[in-house]
């Protein structure tokens, strides 16, 4: 297990991706230590950032998104890749997520940079998984085509910082 570590440490620090790829992308066949675009997601995840971009919630994405009858992204895997057991298979919903929408939104891998090393096990041997600093992520830029610009991340930042202030605004409502 130390072995394996090391190589993974290894191909973190050299901006190599060595997890499975996010929606939007798929590995390239020539070489798996890299992401390039997926013709059937890559769209989907433009068009989440478009319209995050114009002012729609992340609810109001999810809901077109299912109203469109579009897989989400586990769905996708296990329809796709095959790589899951019927355990695993039977976890995955037909339904989108505000949550899986808003977890796309803020992933800095569609600007093309790699990000690795955000949790880390707790042991070899268990299953669980803590968070870890930003400071301690692995953070390669511009390792692979991006879906989105920098200007329009940036605007689906503000946009969802801005719905999260106005929330919270009304918290004295919410108590009541």
């Amino acid at each position: 297990s130390k072995k394996v570590r090391n190589i993974l440490d290894t191909k973190k620090k050299a901006g190599e991706y060595a997890a499975c790829s996010p929606y939007g992308y798929k590995k390239n066949p020539r070489d798996k230590s890299k992401l390039i675009p997926d013709e059937q997601t890559a769209p989907v995840v433009e068009t989440m950032f478009r319209l995050a971009s114009e002012g729609a919630s992340t609810r109001e994405i999810c809901d077109r998104l299912n109203a469109q009858h579009v897989i989400p992204p586990l769905k996708y895997r296990v329809e796709y890749t095959g790589d899951f057991g019927e355990k695993g298979a039977a976890r995955a919903s037909d339904q989108w997520n505000y949550v899986t929408v808003k977890r796309i939104l803020r992933n800095e891998v569609y600007l093309g940079h790699t990000l690795l090393g955000r949790s880390k096990k707790v042991s070899v041997k268990a299953k669980k998984k803590v968070p870890l600093e930003r400071s301690e992520w692995h953070i390669t830029r511009n390792t692979h085509q991006p879906l989105v610009t920098q200007e329009m991340f940036d605007a689906v930042q503000r946009n969802l910082q801005a719905s999260t202030k106005a929330w919270q605004k009304y918290d004295h409502v919410r108590r009541s």
